[in-house]
């Protein structure tokens, strides 16, 4: 929701101041051919080494919801040089827009805290400025004999007063013969405000077998907490993995209506 991402954009401001497509003969080939890749296939270092760092996870379906994007804590903690080398190639459609600019300010803070700078910047901390950032390795998921999906994570909470936001973020990152390709930003709980005002993002997902991903997001925003009715948005989307691209084949973002507070927990 852009309201919550210019809230993590801004966080940094007070630190800041003061200090190829597949081969021709594959084209025809459904871009996954089985659910699990062939072991005979050799992954360059970088990615071998990430692969043997990721937990494996084989499920037919890969569900992208609540539960997952409420328990990342007990998993092992992603390097912000992992997160970049694996979010080089993040997605330009514009879904994913606003998370791309979140996780460059987590990345910012990542390094601030890397380079032992984390007390400095807590002593110039302000209210609605990021506080605490974390990153987590989920699972990682082959699709056929040459794809291998990551599925990691970033949470941040920023300082106790408003505004106030606090967020999580799945990202799943397209490895396809041998390479790192494209990143999304496949689910997300995102919340925040300045009362009155307030708002939240829902975003879940679905990864089919075939290499089809569902796209369910919720957005709510909040304009008077006393007012009876918020405004709520449901879209719905739906890409696939074709080789190194993960291309977009139904885009549905749908229409903002005025729904009582109570009917979506506010």
């Amino acid at each position: 929701m852009k309201y919550l991402s210019l809230i993590f954009s801004a966080s940094l401001l007070v630190f800041s101041s003061c200090g190829n497509e597949k081969p021709e003969a594959e084209q025809e080939k459904s871009p996954v051919e089985d659910s699990v890749a062939k072991e005979s296939y050799v992954w360059p270092a970088e990615i071998d080494t990430l692969l043997h760092s990721f937990p494996l996870l084989q499920d037919s379906i890969i569900h992208i919801d609540s539960t997952l994007i409420r328990n990342i804590e007990n998993k092992d903690t992603i390097t912000g040089d992992e997160i970049r080398f694996l979010s080089a190639n993040y997605h330009s459609n514009t879904l994913f827009s606003f998370q791309k600019y979140s996780l460059e300010n987590y990345l910012e803070m990542d390094s601030i805290i890397a380079n032992g700078h984390y007390d400095e910047y807590l002593e110039h901390i302000d209210i609605g400025n990021t506080k605490y950032v974390n990153g987590k390795k989920l699972f990682y998921h082959p699709l056929g004999d040459s794809c291998l999906l990551f599925f990691w994570a970033i949470h941040y909470r920023t300082y106790e007063a408003c505004p106030w936001g606090e967020g999580t973020y799945i990202f799943m990152t397209n490895a396809y013969a041998g390479r790192i390709c494209e990143t999304i930003c496949i689910g997300l709980e995102d919340a925040g405000g300045d009362p009155p005002v307030a708002g939240s993002t829902d975003r879940y997902a679905e990864l089919m077998s075939d290499g089809l991903i569902r796209i369910r997001q919720r957005d709510i925003g909040d304009e008077d907490m006393d007012q009876p009715k918020v405004e709520l948005t449901e879209g719905e989307f739906e890409f696939k993995l074709e080789g190194v691209k993960i291309k977009s084949v139904k885009e549905n973002p749908g229409k903002a209506k005025m729904v009582p507070r109570k009917s979506v927990g506010y």
